[in-house]
């Protein structure tokens, strides 16, 4: 292996890589947040970006679109899990809803949708409706969170997935305006929780 790093002009392993290693020019630093509200805030958004940031790659490189189509729905179904549970770990506990702790969308969603409905049930089941259909499009997608991530399941058998040519400035267009209802219901829950507590001071 020494003599085929040494014959080619890539960049290759060396002895003194390290992963992090520290910064010492603060143009290309980043440092991680050990808050866990902010963290999972701060990954909730940098998925949804990043599956933003890869369309718009395959929209200058056509040619990648291929390769890149499933790191661009990996990350927006993380995002959509991550908004999810936030909506539920921040504000479910009032309306009776615990926090669920696997990948599956579609018993997010029902979360969700119990917290949506106590706060205005016809307001809710008009609003929601279009969420809805789309969290159980992307659940029907994925429902293990294997198949953007793996070709075959533990047992050798194929991930299949829709024989279709995608539109991937609808997907993203799609993506932002889920991205937009669940930051604005966050918004809303916020506000409401805000509002209780100012009330139990009177």
């Amino acid at each position: 292996m020494a003599k085929i790093s040494e014959s080619v002009e890539i960049r290759w392993p060396r002895a003194d890589d390290r992963l992090l290693r520290k910064a010492v020019d603060w143009s290309s630093a980043i440092t991680f947040s050990n808050y866990s509200a902010e963290r999972h805030a701060l990954i909730l958004n940098g998925y949804f970006q990043a599956g933003h940031a890869l369309v718009d790659h395959c929209q200058r490189n056509t040619y990648e679109r291929q390769v890149m189509i499933y790191p661009i729905l990996f990350c927006y179904r993380h995002a959509l899990e991550m908004a999810m549970k936030w909506i539920v770990s921040s504000y479910g506990r009032p309306f009776g809803v615990s926090p669920e702790p696997d990948h599956d969308l579609w018993q997010l969603w029902e979360s969700c949708k119990a917290i949506f409905t106590q706060i205005d049930d016809e307001g809710a089941a008009v609003s929601t409706s279009t969420v809805e259909r789309l969290v159980k499009e992307f659940h029907d997608l994925d429902i293990r969170a294997q198949a953007f991530r793996y070709s075959v399941t533990r047992k050798g058998d194929l991930l299949r997935l829709p024989d279709i040519a995608v539109d991937l400035i609808n997907l993203r267009d799609v993506m932002q305006g889920l991205e937009n209802f669940f930051s604005g219901a966050d918004g809303y829950l916020d506000h409401l929780c805000s509002a209780s507590n100012e009330m139990q001071y009177y």
